[in-house]
C-alpha cells in the first residue's frame, strides 16, 4: 500500500496488480467477494457454509450492541 500526504491509501503497481490490489482493498469490493465465497460455500459444503454464517451474524449483532453501548456512554458523559 501506498499512502499520498493526504492520508489516502492506494494499492501499488500498475496493470493487473493495481486491480487486484483495489478489489482487495475496497470496502465494497471486498464485501461482494465475500458474499460471493459463502455462496460458493454453501453449494459446495451447506454445513460449514451454516456455520460461516452464524459466525458472521454474531459478529453482527456484537457490532450493532458495542455501538449501542458507545452511544449509551457518550450519552452519559455529555
Amino acid at each position: 500500500m501506498e499512502t499520498t500526504p493526504d492520508g489516502e491509501r492506494h494499492p501499488r503497481g500498475s496493470g493487473g496488480r493495481h486491480v487486484v490490489g483495489e478489489l482487495l482493498t475496497c470496502p465494497h469490493c471486498l464485501g461482494s467477494w465475500c458474499a460471493l465465497s459463502l455462496i460458493g460455500l454453501r453449494a459446495a459444503a451447506p454445513r460449514q457454509a451454516r456455520v460461516a454464517a452464524t459466525l458472521l451474524g454474531l459478529s453482527y449483532v456484537n457490532s450493532l450492541l458495542q455501538a449501542r453501548v458507545s452511544e449509551q456512554e457518550a450519552r452519559a458523559n455529555a
